[in-house]
């Protein structure tokens, strides 16, 4: 079968939709709905790995995109222990946490561990 995109995007937003309804329902956010739907999409419709990153792309640009939606200044400024200060030391402890574990468990030199603990956080 051809790589049909009307169908492939159709195909995603319908899968959305039948996951974010019922979870809205109960009070799931819509990010595990559109994580199961990118499981369910990347496991049973007929794409190859290179549509597969182009749809992934498209589907991050649409998420940055709501997320600036929901961005003000004024939210920023109330939170800015939280986002500043509590963002910044779950960052570096994450980072440093799975730099450690990577350091530790691989071959990794000590330089590129925490680089790429950062990454993971």
């Amino acid at each position: 079968m051809e790589f049909n995109p009307i169908f492939f995007f159709v195909s995603i937003f319908g899968l959305t939709l039948i996951f974010n309804i019922p979870l809205a329902r109960l009070k799931v956010p819509p990010i595990i709905g559109y994580i199961l739907t990118g499981a369910v999409v990347s496991n049973l419709l007929p794409i190859d790995h290179h549509q597969l990153e182009m749809v992934a792309e498209v589907g991050i640009v649409l998420l940055m995109f709501l997320i600036g939606l929901e961005f003000s200044i004024e939210k920023m400024v109330r939170m800015k222990r939280e986002v500043f200060l509590f963002g910044t030391l779950e960052m570096a402890g994450v980072g440093l946490f799975f730099g450690a574990i990577l350091a530790v468990a691989t071959t990794l030199p000590l330089k590129v561990a925490p680089i790429i603990g950062g990454a993971i956080a």
